[in-house]
């Protein structure tokens, strides 16, 4: 039996966080392959190709975009038009030029991935699918719900029928589709499409997983804009619970965010106490985590404030 390939170094120091570990690594091997396979190489192809995952992970996504850029121009005069490889260095690209806002760039590379792999895997493959999705999200953000909601479908069925129902990527597309109702005020069937993300989390991950909490915001959400301030709160509360055991309790954005959320639940609710506790809690994790004057902190503190006025009114 042959040994399992092993990962780019670089990339596990990328995983890791050691940005710098990882910048020194692909540098030196950038110059090293230059010199023994040549510029126009695939090894130097991979390298660009790492460098431009290294600079998207520490959103720096112009740097990304060049290294993607080059990587995708090698890579076509390798391997021609159609192959694989061209696929993915047009979705990392893609990916860049979606952070950058520039979404009609985006959309276009997404397409030209999803016809080569539609070409190589089949159109209905887990690459298609992939790519499927992504075209979904941006067609989301260009606030083409039927589009989005559409595509979101053709995704979901295609891995259905791969992977089946118990599966990860089922559980996030049955979310998305959440989403895409949600923004088109269609709450019952947003509340469907989340509660089938959840029963799948719960299935895949198990009860105390960051993703079961987020599903559990996002219906928290949804009853929020129904103004069943009840579930709101029975919603955050859960994902709070699981996110303080998820992250052990200790300060991160994410506990802040279930906090802040459940201070607008019991604020809708006129439970003006409670609202005030949560967010003086959410505002005390910030501010261990980020400037005094980042605007999330200056978000809650307004929260705090709104709060603080309700209560003198009412004494």
């Amino acid at each position: 039996m042959s040994d399992a390939p092993k990962k780019n170094p670089a990339l596990v120091m990328i995983e890791k966080g050691d940005y710098e570990g990882a910048f020194n690594a692909l540098s030196q091997s950038l110059a090293i392959n230059n010199e023994v396979f040549g510029p126009q190489s695939a090894e130097v192809a991979e390298d660009h190709r790492n460098l431009g995952v290294l600079y998207y992970r520490q959103m720096q996504f112009d740097n990304a975009k060049t290294h993607f850029a080059t990587a995708l121009a090698m890579d076509k005069k390798l391997f021609g038009d159609m192959d694989p490889q061209v696929a993915v260095d047009l979705n990392n690209l893609a990916n860049a030029f979606q952070e950058m806002g520039d979404l009609e760039n985006a959309r276009s590379m997404f397409s030209q991935a999803l016809e080569i792999d539609q070409e190589v895997y089949g159109k209905e493959s887990i690459e298609a699918s992939i790519h499927l999705s992504s075209l979904a999200g941006i067609a989301f953000r260009l606030k083409d719900f039927k589009t989005a909601k559409k595509l979101y479908q053709q995704a979901l069925k295609i891995n259905i029928k791969v992977n089946g129902e118990k599966d990860s990527e089922t559980a996030i597309l049955h979310s998305s589709l959440g989403s895409v109702a949600e923004a088109a005020n269609q709450f019952e069937q947003a509340v469907i499409h989340y509660q089938q993300a959840l029963s799948i989390a719960r299935m895949v991950f198990g009860g105390q997983h960051r993703y079961v909490a987020s599903v559990h915001n996002l219906l928290g959400n949804v009853y929020l804009k129904q103004k069943n301030c009840e579930k709101a709160i029975s919603a955050y509360e859960k994902a709070l619970k699981i996110d303080r055991v998820v992250y052990q309790n200790q300060p991160h954005p994410t506990l802040a965010r279930d906090l802040n959320n459940l201070g607008a639940a019991h604020e809708q609710s006129k439970q003006y106490g409670k609202a005030l506790q949560k967010y003086e809690e959410a505002a005390s994790i910030l501010t261990k985590l980020l400037p005094s004057n980042h605007p999330y902190i200056r978000g809650i503190q307004d929260n705090f404030k709104r709060v603080q006025g309700y209560l003198s009114q009412n004494n």
